[in-house]
């Protein structure tokens, strides 16, 4: 659990397994990183490290509101479970909702690939 931790904590893995720009991911603040995609640029909050397996951030346009999403590892027997939650935001219909979700997913799936690899 701790190798996926470290590896998903370092906002510099991020671009690895997002869909950001890694020529343009940058630190803008102290747990604020900016960088480029397809939507255009965007702003990910992280949650300060911390040894509860706590990855909690936020993928946001400038000037929104952040809304800060769980995401958890942890222990699963012997194998590393990592969980996500997305919140919908009050303004979202569901068409806004599937398009945010259909962005998501592959993010994950990379991830999935990079751990297992």
């Amino acid at each position: 659990m701790s190798e996926v931790y470290r590896f998903l904590a370092s906002p510099w893995n991020y671009p690895r397994w997002a869909a950001v720009n890694a020529a343009t991911f940058r630190q803008i603040g102290l747990h604020e990183w900016a960088g480029d995609t397809e939507f255009g640029p965007r702003i990910v909050k992280f949650s300060p490290p911390n040894g509860e397996g706590i990855l909690d951030h936020a993928v946001y346009k400038a000037g929104d509101e952040p809304l800060m999403m769980p995401m958890r590892v942890s222990a699963d027997g012997n194998r590393t479970l990592v969980t996500f939650v997305f919140y919908r935001r009050p303004e979202m219909d569901d068409e806004q909702l599937e398009s945010a979700l259909e962005w998501i997913r592959p993010d994950f799936m990379a991830l999935k690939s990079l751990l297992e690899a």
